[in-house]
């Protein structure tokens, strides 16, 4: 069977639509694959995004957090004296008090000026602040060894300082009668928080 040149013509028009079919459908399935593979890459940039700021917000959130517990701590700090000058008056006062109230041998005592407290003791100085200590000397004749505590346990309650003993002493005097008394030396460090001076 012989074909005729419209025969051929129509086969080769047949042909080349379907090559031309069979191109354009690759050519879609090329361009689906990189329309698939670019939509996969955007969700991933925007769930990598997503995850980004969702640390960002928990920084955030824990930094507020952080930031509210200063300022409590800050403002426990102020309502109890402790912000601010030193109240050399009102520590001596509140010696004698105590020595009062709880019947107590004469209590002597002198404060040495106030002078920066050591950084090892107090590491987390800084900003604009600065931990500073009035040293107390303080001597008594106390009966017992609970009168000293009980002293150092009510200068520790005290407002307006952190009360730090830094050293304490007793010791037996031979000659005070039935069994010998007691006498005690402490220097005690009455800490304080000051705005730094420039």
């Amino acid at each position: 069977m012989r074909l005729s040149r419209e025969d051929l013509l129509r086969l080769r028009a047949a042909v080349v639509a379907s090559i031309s079919l069979i191109v354009a459908g690759a050519s879609l399935v090329m361009l689906t694959g990189r329309w698939h593979q670019a939509e996969e890459d955007l969700a991933h940039r925007a769930l990598t995004a997503r995850e980004d700021m969702r640390s960002k917000l928990v920084r955030v959130r824990s930094g507020q957090d952080e930031l509210h517990r200063a300022i409590e701590r800050f403002r426990a700090l102020a309502a109890a004296g402790v912000i601010g000058e030193e109240r050399r008056l009102a520590w001596s006062e509140r010696v004698k008090a105590i020595e009062v109230s709880r019947g107590l041998a004469p209590v002597r005592f002198e404060m040495a000026p106030r002078r920066p407290l050591d950084p090892a003791i107090a590491p987390g100085t800084s900003g604009n602040f600065e931990f500073l200590a009035s040293s107390m000397r303080l001597e008594m004749v106390p009966l017992h060894e609970g009168e000293l505590l009980g002293l150092l346990d009510d200068l520790h309650r005290s407002p307006g300082a952190f009360v730090r003993p830094r050293q304490c002493s007793i010791e037996r005097l031979a000659a005070a009668g039935e069994g010998g008394g007691l006498k005690a030396l402490c220097m005690i460090d009455w800490i304080t928080l000051r705005e730094k001076r420039s």
